[in-house]
């Protein structure tokens, strides 16, 4: 199969990068694309040349915010496009022009610059026929990716495991938002699990079913006790919302929007994500709250000293 990497941020380039590492027929496109990327992995050192797409060839593979989906696939009627925006909308939105495969995102990078860009390891993707199957498309997608050294999962249901990973992604703002020094306390982790905990009941109350398709991704018990066992995060990969901020930039996605939205809808309680939420868009920079206040403000008193 041959594939265009639309979108050159921290996925595109990663994924671009390294399935052409592997021999994968891929191009690159979009704006800053550039034909020389440079990756750097926690144990490795990947250097590759792409070329780049002025239109897209082949299944196209979908790496922008999900805000810019709409347009984009207005102009590619019929075409197959991959889809590994976080959320839960994207597929709907594109399915309205092209054929559509739901990817999940599983690995934490970090664009430095356009062609340079840096990742801890390989990790995983989730792919999937929207709305639902995993037909012969699917399949070669999927082993595309395990030559490019990913963690392949493919679900025969594809929005339950990206309700999953938005549930996974509500740590975002955290680990965005606190000071890196505080990562590695108790009340961090408190943070994380009580936002987590309030999702878990907002899903239950909605019919929402997160889980993950071949078990390989945690479940939402085992992500609520992963956070609250929090440790000291690895640096200097960030998450789009750290980069987004230290750009000057409001984040695109915000994800704990979605779970107030889903309260309102089925009269149950989310405050705790809408303090969350408040907190991100007052936020003018990474890194800019405590880990009492956040506390504080989530948990409702304070975390010690």
């Amino acid at each position: 199969m041959a594939y265009t990497v639309f979108g050159a941020g921290s996925i595109g380039t990663v994924l671009a990068g390294l399935l052409a590492h592997a021999g994968v027929d891929v191009r690159l496109a979009g704006r800053n694309a550039t034909g020389r990327l440079h990756l750097e992995g926690g144990d490795e050192t990947v250097d590759v040349r792409v070329p780049v797409a002025v239109r897209p060839e082949g299944t196209i593979l979908l790496c922008v915010h999900a805000p810019d989906v709409a347009d984009l696939c207005r102009g590619w009627k019929g075409r197959t496009v991959v889809t590994f925006q976080n959320g839960v909308e994207s597929e709907a939105v594109a399915a309205r022009h092209c054929e559509v495969i739901g990817g999940v995102w599983r690995m934490t990078c970090t664009l430095v610059e356009p062609g340079v860009a840096r990742f801890l390891k390989r990790g995983r993707i989730v792919v999937g026929r929207w709305p639902e199957g995993a037909d012969e498309g699917v399949r070669g997608l999927a082993a595309d990716l395990g030559r490019a050294g990913f963690d392949v999962g493919v679900s025969e249901d594809i929005l339950r495991d990206k309700w999953l990973k938005l549930f996974a992604n509500l740590t975002s703002a955290p680990n965005a938002l606190v000071r890196r020094r505080d990562h590695g306390r108790p009340e961090f982790g408190a943070v994380k699990a009580a936002l987590l905990e309030e999702a878990r009941e907002v899903f239950k109350a909605a019919g929402v079913d997160a889980r993950s398709c071949d078990g390989r991704d945690a479940s939402v018990d085992e992500e609520i006790e992963r956070q609250r066992a929090s440790r000291a995060r690895r640096r200097p990969v960030f998450n789009a919302t750290w980069r987004q901020l230290s750009l000057g930039r409001e984040p695109k996605e915000k994800y704990h929007d979605t779970v107030v939205q889903l309260a309102s809808e089925h009269g149950v309680e989310a405050s705790r994500n809408l303090t969350m939420l408040q907190l991100l868009e007052a936020a003018r920079a990474p890194e800019c709250y405590s880990v009492e206040s956040l506390f504080t403000a989530i948990c409702g008193t304070a975390g010690g000293s």
